[in-house]
Protein backbone atom coordinates (compact mmCIF):
# COMPACT_ATOMS: atom_id res chain seq x y z
CA UNK A 1 0.00 0.00 0.00
CA UNK A 2 2.85 2.47 0.83
CA UNK A 3 4.56 1.69 -2.75
CA UNK A 4 1.22 2.09 -4.70
CA UNK A 5 0.30 5.57 -2.62
CA UNK A 6 3.89 6.84 -2.09
CA UNK A 7 6.75 5.44 -4.16
CA UNK A 8 5.17 4.72 -7.63
CA UNK A 9 4.02 8.43 -7.99
CA UNK A 10 7.62 9.30 -7.49
CA UNK A 11 9.37 7.53 -9.07
CA UNK A 12 7.51 8.38 -12.71
CA UNK A 13 7.85 11.50 -12.05
CA UNK A 14 11.37 11.47 -11.52
CA UNK A 15 11.74 8.59 -14.56
CA UNK A 16 9.76 11.67 -16.73
CA UNK A 17 12.16 14.51 -15.29
CA UNK A 18 15.45 12.60 -16.07
CA UNK A 19 14.29 12.72 -19.97
CA UNK A 20 16.55 14.25 -22.04
CA UNK A 21 17.45 14.64 -26.07
CA UNK A 22 20.07 16.26 -27.65
CA UNK A 23 18.25 19.30 -29.67
CA UNK A 24 19.71 20.22 -33.46
CA UNK A 25 22.05 22.73 -32.07
CA UNK A 26 23.69 20.08 -29.68
CA UNK A 27 22.02 21.58 -26.56
CA UNK A 28 20.26 19.19 -23.75
CA UNK A 29 16.67 19.98 -23.69
CA UNK A 30 15.12 18.03 -20.47
CA UNK A 31 11.52 16.92 -19.92
CA UNK A 32 9.08 20.25 -19.84
CA UNK A 33 8.28 21.11 -16.26
CA UNK A 34 4.45 22.33 -17.67
CA UNK A 35 3.87 18.29 -18.99
CA UNK A 36 5.41 17.37 -15.58
CA UNK A 37 3.07 19.60 -13.54
CA UNK A 38 0.49 18.06 -15.97
CA UNK A 39 1.63 14.47 -15.20
CA UNK A 40 1.08 15.16 -11.74
CA UNK A 41 -2.14 16.18 -12.11
CA UNK A 42 -2.80 13.43 -13.79
CA UNK A 43 -2.08 11.65 -11.11
CA UNK A 44 -4.28 12.77 -8.54
CA UNK A 45 -7.14 12.62 -10.84
CA UNK A 46 -6.42 9.01 -11.18
CA UNK A 47 -6.45 8.69 -7.44
CA UNK A 48 -9.47 10.45 -6.77
CA UNK A 49 -10.93 8.26 -9.69
CA UNK A 50 -10.00 4.86 -7.92
CA UNK A 51 -11.24 6.38 -4.88
CA UNK A 52 -14.83 6.78 -6.14
CA UNK A 53 -14.83 3.41 -7.74
CA UNK A 54 -13.20 1.88 -4.08
CA UNK A 55 -15.87 3.55 -2.17
CA UNK A 56 -18.88 3.35 -4.66
CA UNK A 57 -19.40 6.64 -5.60
CA UNK A 58 -19.13 10.16 -3.88
CA UNK A 59 -21.58 9.82 -1.08
CA UNK A 60 -20.22 6.26 0.28
CA UNK A 61 -16.57 8.06 -0.35
CA UNK A 62 -17.93 11.12 2.09
CA UNK A 63 -19.29 8.47 4.57
CA UNK A 64 -16.04 6.40 4.59
CA UNK A 65 -13.92 9.51 5.34
CA UNK A 66 -16.26 10.67 7.77
CA UNK A 67 -16.00 7.21 9.48
CA UNK A 68 -12.29 7.19 9.37
CA UNK A 69 -11.87 10.52 10.78
CA UNK A 70 -14.76 11.27 13.25
CA UNK A 71 -12.90 9.32 16.35
CA UNK A 72 -9.73 11.36 15.71
CA UNK A 73 -11.53 14.67 15.12
CA UNK A 74 -13.94 13.82 18.47
CA UNK A 75 -10.81 12.85 20.50
CA UNK A 76 -9.18 16.52 19.21
CA UNK A 77 -11.96 18.66 19.43
CA UNK A 78 -13.68 16.71 22.50
CA UNK A 79 -10.30 17.60 25.04
CA UNK A 80 -9.67 21.42 23.51
CA UNK A 81 -13.45 21.93 23.51
CA UNK A 82 -13.25 20.77 27.62
CA UNK A 83 -10.32 22.62 28.11
CA UNK A 84 -11.63 25.71 26.99
CA UNK A 85 -14.93 25.20 28.99
CA UNK A 86 -12.95 24.83 32.24
CA UNK A 87 -10.72 27.87 31.40
CA UNK A 88 -14.27 30.24 30.51
CA UNK A 89 -15.51 31.84 33.85
CA UNK A 90 -19.25 31.30 34.34
CA UNK A 91 -21.67 34.02 34.65
CA UNK A 92 -23.77 34.14 38.08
Amino acid sequence: MFAAINVAPVILLVRQALLARTATAGAIEWYPPGLLAAWLTGLGLTAIAAAFLLFGGPDSLQSAIREMLAPALDRLFGESSSAVATSLPTSS
